[in-house]
């Protein structure tokens, strides 16, 4: 590359040929800090160059888009899903595996943001295209309609997110296994969507089945089980049985604490844990848990985002 950039100029067809090649070596080896300022410059030419993108073009703006995914720079990613939500379908004429990817990762920013609104058509979309690509019972597609599921129940709508998160499971038990990670996701998922509905008799089994099968993945002191305990708290906590709740979800905030690159789970479990708190008396400790979950919340979304509003 360093050749060919003295002897043929850094503009050069043949030149970007090889930052290009620079980019996918990193990105293959998982270095994304590395790959993306070679996307950046081979986009930036062909950008330049071309009147119009072409399928090379769109799959550049594809990768960047997912390093930036990859690192969470989702300021940066935003506007290249964009550009991709409108470009794909134009350039390539059909949906393939890669634009269901970048219209599942625009609808996830948009959900992260607050703008629930714009998510629902883009992750619509996504489960429509997936079906269309992979077919209605590949992992692939029952991963585009857990996010529109979640969404979904997000905005309230359980009528229509626990049918499509019943759906998720039965392709994930099929397609991963029964005692997968995968699996686990979606029991959890839809158990958190029956206790929202106060159908404990429903979530139950879901939510401890949620749990046995973190406990064989990540052993006692990986993510799966604070997530799984969570779970467990959260349903206590409608029951009335906060003693319980509290117990869980002390668990659960101790394990998140081991992983403090999630600030969003140790955020979701002291809010958690600080609602027990209040409940049983313990107000020095709740406050002190909801002031910190209202700091992470401030700083990963913002003060106007729904979350940091409701603390």
């Amino acid at each position: 590359m360093a050749l060919r950039r003295s002897v043929l100029g850094p503009e050069h067809p043949h030149t970007i040929l090889s930052v290009s090649a620079m980019a996918a070596t990193h990105q293959a080896a998982n270095e994304h800090a590395k790959a993306i300022p070679y996307y950046e410059r081979v986009l930036k030419y062909r950008d330049k160059v071309l009147p119009a993108a072409d399928k090379d073009t769109v799959r550049v703006i594809c990768n960047l888009a997912g390093e930036y995914y990859s690192t969470k720079n989702y300021d940066a990613a935003l506007p290249l899903l964009e550009r991709l939500a409108y470009l794909y379908p134009n350039v390539y004429g059909q949906a393939d595996r890669y634009s269901v990817s970048s219209l599942v990762a625009l609808g996830s920013i948009y959900r992260m943001q607050g703008e629930y609104a714009k998510a629902l058509p883009v992750l619509r979309r996504a489960a429509e295209e997936a079906e269309k690509v992979c077919g209605p019972d590949d992992a692939f597609t029952g991963n585009a309609l857990a996010h529109l599921g979640n969404l979904l129940a997000t905005c309230g709508d359980y009528a229509a997110a626990i049918p499509i998160k019943q759906r998720c499971l039965a392709i994930q038990e099929k397609a991963s296994g029964p005692n997968s990670r995968e699996t686990a996701i979606e029991l959890h998922d839809l158990g958190m969507m029956y206790v929202s509905q106060e159908n404990f008799t429903a979530a139950r089994p879901l939510l401890e089945r949620s749990l046995q099968i973190a406990e064989r993945i990540s052993g006692p002191e990986g993510k799966e089980m604070a997530v799984a305990l969570q779970g467990l708290s959260g349903m206590y906590w409608l029951e009335g049985n906060f003693f319980a709740a509290k117990e869980y979800c002390e668990r659960a905030l101790r394990i998140c604490e081991l992983h403090p690159e999630d600030e969003e789970a140790i955020g979701g479990a002291a809010h958690q844990l600080a609602a027990a708190c209040k409940e049983l008396g313990d107000w020095s400790n709740a406050r002190h848990l909801f002031q910190r979950a209202l700091a992470i919340s401030e700083k990963l979304h913002g003060t106007n985002h729904p979350q940091t509003g409701i603390l």
